[in-house]
């Protein structure tokens, strides 16, 4: 397992990521490295809170969206709110 965060995180991950089966980072870590991680592809992603994204035109949304996988499973303990794009 590999966590991506705080200020003495990598800044490259290429050489790192075959090493690990499991990356952890945070929403906002996740926004200011999306160059990291925009140009892999992982097998599985999991997005907890996805409460988080769920403004498409919001700049968290729109890095998630940058990010490859095979497959994308959210989760959240927030039910739907105000519509059916929450």
């Amino acid at each position: 397992m590999y966590v991506h965060i705080g200020n003495n995180r990598r800044k490259n991950l290429q050489d790192i990521l075959p090493y690990y089966d499991l990356v952890i980072t945070s929403y906002g870590t996740l926004r200011n490295d999306i160059q990291l991680f925009s140009d892999k592809e992982f097998n599985t992603i999991v997005l907890d809170e996805s409460q988080v994204i769920k403004n498409p035109a919001s700049q968290t949304a729109q890095c998630v969206m940058k990010l490859k996988a095979k497959q994308r499973f959210v989760i959240t303990g927030t039910p739907v709110e105000n519509s059916i794009t929450d």
